[in-house]
């Protein structure tokens, strides 16, 4: 069982394996055996630590480089671990990165930052990653330090991107820990966002999937001055109050981050230039 549950499968797959290996025997175990017997092999692994302490413990005999928060009373807090050999594509590709926290509940009971990078196919892979007892600016200015630590730990140049959701603690950070980086706005978190508060407002599912397709088109347009005027255009097609929600919620972000992208065009043709 503790074979079968070190490999990732789940009670249920764990039953039935136990059932066809042993086929001549009446296996008398239930779906509770095997949580009861799961859980007891987990708390001796931990060997009474916290799974964030045990997790902590294991890669300080990896090949991860770690950093760790702890307060006053000596409890983890935070924990950043990066691989080297993340380090070493961070090295060769590290203009692009993207930070993302996952909230899906873990057996870490922590909210778990991604950050991640971008290859020159385009193809993504992962930096590093930092659970976190909150997600406060606090809290993300000291995972930033981390991240700015393995580049400069490494002689690695400071990326000229980072790209995030609307979490505002994070942008913060951003700006502080690295000023003179571009930050822009994920547009997949955005599209998400306009599925769930656009459905609210127009309310039919036809018009809505109108309003992504005219949003994916939108988002490509190159000139600011157009941008501006068609996104006044498309808040307007689909009724008063989705129009007040686009022009009161997205409508300064969208000026924000056009008028940041606009001043650093002449770094990014100096740099190419160079």
């Amino acid at each position: 069982m503790k074979n079968l549950g070190k490999a990732g499968l789940k009670p249920a797959a764990i039953l039935e394996a136990l059932k066809k290996t042993h086929p001549e025997e009446s296996i008398l175990a239930t779906i509770t055996t095997i949580y009861s017997a799961r859980k007891k092999a987990q708390q001796q692994l931990l060997d009474g630590c916290s799974p964030i302490v045990h997790l902590n413990k294991t890669l300080a005999k990896s090949d991860f480089a770690t950093f760790t928060k702890v307060d006053l009373d000596g409890e983890l807090k935070a924990l950043f671990f990066c691989h080297s050999l993340s380090i070493k594509l961070l090295s060769t590709y590290h203009y692009i990165l993207l930070l993302d926290c996952m909230y899906k509940p873990n057996k870490y009971k922590m909210p778990l930052l991604h950050i991640a990078g971008k290859t020159g196919a385009s193809k993504s892979f992962s930096v590093a990653f930092c659970f976190l007892a909150e997600e406060t600016q606090e809290y993300y200015q000291w995972a930033l330090n981390c991240l700015l630590s393995v580049f400069t730990t490494n002689k690695i140049p400071l990326p000229d991107v980072l790209i995030t959701n609307q979490e505002q603690a994070l942008i913060n950070s951003i700006e502080s820990t690295f000023p003179d980086a571009t930050h822009l706005l994920c547009t997949w978190n955005i599209l998400k966002n306009l599925m769930t508060n656009g459905a609210k407002l127009i309310k039919d599912k036809a018009k809505e999937a109108q309003m992504l397709h005219h949003w994916n088109n939108l988002i490509r347009i190159p000139i600011k001055s157009k941008f501006c005027s068609s996104f006044k255009q498309f808040a307007s097609q689909y009724g008063p109050k989705f129009q007040s929600y686009m022009l009161n919620t997205w409508l300064p972000v969208a000026e924000k981050y056009s008028n940041a992208w606009t001043k650093r065009i002449p770094h990014f043709e100096n740099r190419t230039t160079s």
